[in-house]
């Protein structure tokens, strides 16, 4: 899909000498150096396919926590992925058809141009979070949570 042949990636660095790298990338955000105010990873199908990588990676290279057995890079709590998220705003939509990548970058007017480059596909993705934050929020702020069942009219009793 990218182009790149088994030789040009046979010349990459070694695993271990990047991951240093993008741990190091990824720490400098961890304000307090705290695993609770470590960054919190977002993207695309992010629980289902890269916090499986980075468990392993982190497990096989650091940071891990061995005590809890989990990875010590981002936040233990909170993780958001742009699918679920899409998702829960599309579930009930007969005109959406799918939800992947391509069909987000079709809806939301975004280039296929290097489509499937990691890079670019994280250019996406923020994009398509930044969007989806904007509108979480102004929906938000005009929703009345405050006593939103004094009334009695649950859904579910």
């Amino acid at each position: 899909i990218t182009g790149k042949t088994r030789d040009k990636l046979a010349e990459a660095p070694s695993l271990k000498s990047v991951w240093s790298k993008f741990t190091k990338f990824v720490d400098q955000y961890n304000w307090k150096g705290d695993a609770f105010y470590a960054p919190i990873p977002v993207g695309f199908n992010i629980i289902g396919f890269d916090m499986i990588i980075i468990n392993r990676l982190c497990k096989e290279y650091g940071p891990w926590d061995k005590e809890r057995e989990q990875q010590k890079l981002f936040s233990k709590v909170y993780k958001i992925d742009i699918m679920d998220n899409v998702f829960a705003w599309t579930e009930s939509d007969p005109s959406v058809r799918s939800i992947s990548m391509d069909s987000l970058r079709d809806r939301m007017g975004l280039s296929k141009e290097n489509a499937h480059d990691a890079l670019q596909d994280v250019k996406d993705e923020t994009n398509i979070f930044i969007k989806l934050m904007k509108t979480h929020r102004s929906v938000y702020q005009n929703m009345k949570f405050d006593k939103a069942f004094a009334t009695g009219d649950l859904y579910v009793k």
